[in-house]
């Protein structure tokens, strides 16, 4: 099957329909209750735009619904394409090494749609590279300190990567326990496990 490169929002809506089929206003009203907007650039438009794309690449499936005296609405579920993209695309997020980390941000909130066996090997490969960026980090550092060219603030900077970087390896560790020692992990809405 050919891999589906997919934006963090449309790994994000994938994973939530994957979890629970909704409709777009439920997709929103999860976002907004979890601050997505703050961390990843998202709006309710770019969210309705994103599930017709997702449609349209059969992705998902809308059918319609009624429920009561409320008009019709569409509720999405995934297909078998949308989660072997999201399997594909949760992979490439646990592995990413963007600097700004959303992509894998968006990978460690839905570790739930992976195996564990599939999960685990990737932090440990993360935990191996955090470590390797720390130890780079710390001789920029001693080289820093050492010139006497380079103004106080961009000793500041190296040290700041650093301690984002500790403090990203000391979360994935947290992580790693979390799902050897737990099942809490197994999801991200409450209650649709």
């Amino acid at each position: 099957m050919k891999e589906t490169t997919l934006s963090n929002i449309a790994t994000t809506l994938l994973a939530l329909v994957s979890e629970k089929p909704m409709g777009a206003y439920d997709m929103v009203g999860i976002l907004e209750k979890t601050n997505f907007e703050r961390w990843l650039a998202v709006s309710p438009s770019s969210i309705y735009t994103m599930v017709k794309t997702l449609e349209k690449r059969n992705l998902i499936q809308g059918e319609q619904v009624k429920q009561g005296n409320m008009p019709e609405k569409t509720i999405f579920s995934i297909t078998a394409a949308g989660t072997a993209a999201l399997e594909d695309n949760l992979r490439r997020c646990l592995e990413s090494e963007d600097a700004n980390n959303a992509a894998f941000d968006v990978g460690m909130l839905f570790v739930c749609h992976l195996q564990k066996e599939t999960v685990l090997p990737l932090l440990q490969e993360r935990i191996a590279r955090l470590k390797r960026d720390i130890q780079r980090n710390k001789a920029q550092t001693q080289a820093v300190k050492q010139n006497p060219g380079i103004p106080f603030i961009g000793s500041m900077l190296v040290r700041h990567n650093r301690l984002l970087k500790e403090a990203e390896l000391q979360l994935t560790y947290e992580l790693i326990a979390e799902i050897e020692q737990t099942d809490s992990w197994q999801y991200f809405i409450a209650g649709s496990n």
